[in-house]
């Protein structure tokens, strides 16, 4: 008498499924951040405020008068004690756009930088969340439907990148819970082993 059939082995892993949903979220987006973005930097023109050059200048005479050890060490002590904001003396928005602009000469330095730092922010909040890229779309879509975070992204004064530190710690939340989430459980000799005693309680007493 013959057996049940034998069920077919899988040769490798099956490609992902495409969602056309998710792929016009994407679409939607990017076409929203890259019009809304290109509209502010081009009205904009070559008209920046003065307080978004205040840390590259800073930073710029930093790296011309002193050597780098301690241009980095007069950063990091001034950001602490220095009555000004912070990005006076910051290293990535002040040193940076400084040593930047000894080697090429142009004030959008820092404004590139705030760009990648807002970009790394949603970046991370992707890779906390454990979504691919093309689940980008709904982030794109908060980015484009918000005024404010479409004129930080885009502006040299670093607001920006206030928005980073709790991206971080969202990614580390959930890290952390992913991780213990996949620990086997295990009981102990005595858990498995024993019956509890009944819970008695001092009003019963």
């Amino acid at each position: 008498m013959a057996g049940p059939p034998a069920e077919p082995i899988d040769a490798g892993p099956r490609p992902a499924r495409r969602d056309p949903e998710a792929a016009c979220l994407l679409c939607a987006g990017l076409i929203s951040v890259a019009v809304s973005v290109s509209v502010r930097v081009l009205e904009r023109g070559p008209y920046v405020s003065g307080w978004s050059l205040v840390a590259p200048t800073q930073g710029h005479l930093l790296a011309s008068t002193r050597p780098a050890w301690s241009a980095i060490r007069e950063v990091f002590y001034q950001n602490r004690h220095f009555w000004l904001p912070f990005s006076v003396y910051s290293a990535p928005y002040s040193l940076i756009p400084g040593y930047l602009g000894r080697l090429w000469p142009w004030e959008y330095w820092v404004h590139v930088l705030v760009f990648v730092t807002f970009c790394g922010t949603l970046w991370t909040i992707l890779e906390g969340a454990g979504l691919p890229f093309r689940a980008a779309g709904i982030l794109l879509l908060g980015w484009g439907a918000s005024p404010m975070l479409l004129s930080h992204a885009v502006e040299g004064y670093p607001w920006a990148s206030a928005f980073l530190p709790h991206a971080l710690a969202l990614w580390i939340i959930l890290e952390t819970r992913n991780t213990s989430s996949r620990r086997p459980a295990t009981a102990s000799a005595t858990s498995s082993s024993t019956t509890p005693e009944p819970y008695i309680s001092a009003v019963s007493m």
